[in-house]
């Protein structure tokens, strides 16, 4: 099995800005759960742990410790994780703006073990196949696509790595619904055809009620809820508790 768990973790930032607090969790090989809680829960943090770019913001695991098919991950550098099949897809998408979609796809490839032409072009048009509007414009500047159309890419590297993990940051962000519910239903595909482990941090509870198999509520650092998608709650009971009432979270349901 190569599941991924987190266990008894605490993050600081800095000397004193504690971030999570022994946070236990479970992502079990080849479902897709979610990471749900409000701004500033610490959801962003534990996929930081785990990819180990943590790191690069000045933060640090206090206690606790991360582990990926049984080897432990936390003194594995950033690259060597990536290579052990850990993908990132951060908040705000990071992707090569000055660079073609095609381009985008073909750097971050070079995560992957070395592959063939052959290879690398069939994992492409799988890519291309989930995503055709980025087949459609492979040639063009990265930086003129449309937020939902980045977001895809920012996916599509991901995959062009070959993880084994996929962590997905706040996947809706700042996107109209309809593009939204779009790659969710995407993502749901790729769980499904491939088996890939998919762990995505949403504070959207309708879409992550729907699409992922188990579910974890993060507050003040720690893990307040957790249980699959018909357990766990109504999505109005946990926006009300959890999330602050807000409905613009739940309106996709």
């Amino acid at each position: 099995m190569t599941d991924l768990t987190v266990e008894n973790l605490s993050v600081v930032y800095g000397q004193a800005i504690a971030a999570l607090d022994d946070v236990t969790m479970t992502v079990s090989e080849g479902r897709m759960t979610a990471l749900m809680g409000a701004n500033g829960a610490g959801k962003s943090t534990v996929l930081k742990a785990i990819s180990g770019v943590l790191e690069f913001e000045r933060g640090r695991i206090s206690t606790g410790r991360v582990t990926f098919g049984g080897q432990q991950l936390n003194d594995i550098p950033v690259h060597r994780r990536s290579r052990m099949g850990v993908a990132h897809v951060r908040e705000g998408r990071h992707i090569l703006s000055n660079m073609t979609v095609e381009e985008n796809l073909d750097v971050a490839g070079f995560a992957a073990p070395p592959r063939s032409k052959a290879e690398t072009a069939r994992i492409a048009d799988r890519i291309y196949g989930y995503f055709p509007v980025l087949g459609e414009r492979r040639r063009g500047t990265a930086g003129y696509l449309s937020g939902g159309e980045q977001q895809m890419l920012a996916i599509g590297r991901a995959i062009a790595a070959e993880p084994r993990v996929m962590l997905v940051d706040e996947a809706s962000l700042g996107l109209a619904p309809m593009i939204a519910e779009q790659i969710f239903e995407i993502l749901g595909r790729i769980n499904a055809d491939t088996g890939l482990t998919i762990l995505i941090v949403e504070q959207n509870v309708g879409l992550a009620l729907r699409y992922a198999e188990y579910v974890y509520v993060l507050e003040n650092g720690r893990v307040a809820l957790e249980g699959t998608r018909d357990t766990i709650g109504t999505r109005e009971e946990i926006s009300a508790r959890y999330l602050g009432g807000d409905t613009t979270l739940t309106e996709m349901a």
